[in-house]
């Protein structure tokens, strides 16, 4: 059997506690990839049915360490928070300087840093919007006016073939 994913990103969604007691918010790719206490091992435990007799298997497990979607600025947090900070950076050249595809565009939301001459690669923007229930979803009208500002700024302050690859707009939600 081949797994390919990151068992740290998107966690199963559960809603009921007794589910989770039980243990169903682990999904059974982290199940496999830490039963063995490590990232790097985990075993496999499997049947043999013409004889009935059952065998324990090391099985490796790989991590794809070098990243190259992700500006240096924005990757510290994963790489730091869930891979103890073994992630590594492919957005940047033999000098450390980031690819100037990832340097960040031109917008009113990202103040230029006056001692180092940079604008940053991330910025929150709070706002004190409220969610509204429509149908069996929410809605929030204020962080959709926020977003829509957002790229209206980028798309005026940035030259006609601006590529918005290497940037998310978004709004953190919780269900």
């Amino acid at each position: 059997m081949v797994l390919i994913g990151d068992h740290k990103q998107l966690p199963p969604v559960i809603r009921s506690r007794e589910a989770q007691i039980r243990g169903l918010n682990i999904s059974l790719f982290e199940r496999l990839t830490e039963e063995a206490g490590t990232s790097r091992v985990y075993v496999c435990q499997f049947a043999i049915p013409v004889s009935n007799a059952a065998s324990t298997t090391v099985v490796p497990s790989i991590m794809l360490d070098m990243q190259y979607r992700m500006h240096p600025e924005i990757s510290r947090f994963p790489s730091s928070e869930f891979y103890a900070r073994s992630l590594k950076d492919g957005t940047v050249d033999s000098g450390g300087n980031v690819l100037a595809q990832l340097q960040p565009p031109v917008s009113e939301h990202l103040v230029i840093n006056a001692s180092t001459g940079d604008r940053p690669s991330v910025v929150f923007l709070d706002h004190d919007g409220l969610e509204a229930t429509k149908d069996r979803s929410r809605i929030n009208v204020t962080d959709a006016a926020i977003v829509c500002a957002v790229l209206e700024d980028l798309l005026r302050q940035n030259e006609v073939g601006f590529r918005f690859l290497p940037i998310e707009l978004g709004s953190e939600c919780t269900a």
